[in-house]
């Protein structure tokens, strides 16, 4: 696929290709030539490292005084996990005019241990002082975390643990 790919994109012809075995096989093989072989990590470590992005797509309908855009995870009973805000990220301080477009962007790792976990969606804010919520999309995004070690809670520490014997 990343072959037909590259075809496609360079407008090459089949005078213009090669055709070789394995050569799938290619960036990787280069990436383990070129790896350091004092940086190694368990599978574990690696799916852990991942960070994922929430990403909103926002038309603002009317001047808002105060937004704040969220989301959250909870567990498949219900159970807030966790989540942030732009208000907690100190990420927007000013209002915004009707008629604006913008892209809110979250990135995080994903710590959660594996299992099912709901994402919902919000935008709140602050009117005249008061509270008020705009719009909401509950558990509107089912994500499924693999992991293959878990540990005790929602959420793994990435603990190592080292034992000495005297």
């Amino acid at each position: 696929q990343l072959k037909a790919a590259f075809i496609r994109t360079l407008n090459l012809d089949e005078e213009h290709t090669i055709e070789t075995e394995n050569s799938h096989l290619f960036a990787a093989i280069g990436s383990a030539l070129n790896a350091d072989e004092k940086i190694s990590y368990e599978m574990d470590e690696m799916i852990k490292k991942l960070s994922h992005k929430i990403v909103m797509d926002a038309e603002i309908y009317e001047d808002l005084e105060a937004p704040i855009f969220a989301f959250t995870f909870k567990n498949v009973q219900g159970t807030e996990i966790t989540g942030t805000n732009t208000m907690i990220e100190k990420s927007i301080t000013e209002g915004l005019k009707g008629g604006t477009k913008l892209t809110i962007e979250f990135t995080q790792d994903m710590n959660l241990q594996g299992g099912e976990y709901l994402l919902s969606l919000g935008l709140t804010g602050f009117e005249k002082g008061e509270f008020t919520v705009y719009h909401r999309l509950y558990d509107c995004i089912n994500v499924t975390v693999v992991s293959d070690k878990d540990s005790v809670g929602y959420y793994d520490m990435n603990s190592k643990v080292n034992i000495t014997y005297h």
